[in-house]
């Protein structure tokens, strides 16, 4: 969860200087923030969600996620 919310507290500085903004790197930390959330909820179902969005962010920084599913996702 801390990789999540400095992501979205980066993507929050690019959004208030008026920089481009990676919509789905902010789509994707959301729900990461939303999923580990929930582990403490429901007893760590939420766990694999959180462990298959971790997956897509670094796929998704290491510019392995090609535009079709950028754009699925979003």
């Amino acid at each position: 969860m801390p990789g999540d919310i400095r992501d979205l507290a980066i993507e929050a500085t690019h959004y208030f200087k008026d920089e481009e903004v990676d919509k789905l790197l902010v789509a994707l930390s959301a729900i990461g923030v939303a999923a580990s959330a929930g582990t403490l909820f429901n007893g760590g179902i939420a766990a694999v969600v959180k462990s298959g969005i971790s997956l897509l962010k670094v796929a998704h920084k290491s510019k392995y996620i090609p535009s079709w599913m950028s754009r699925l996702i979003l």
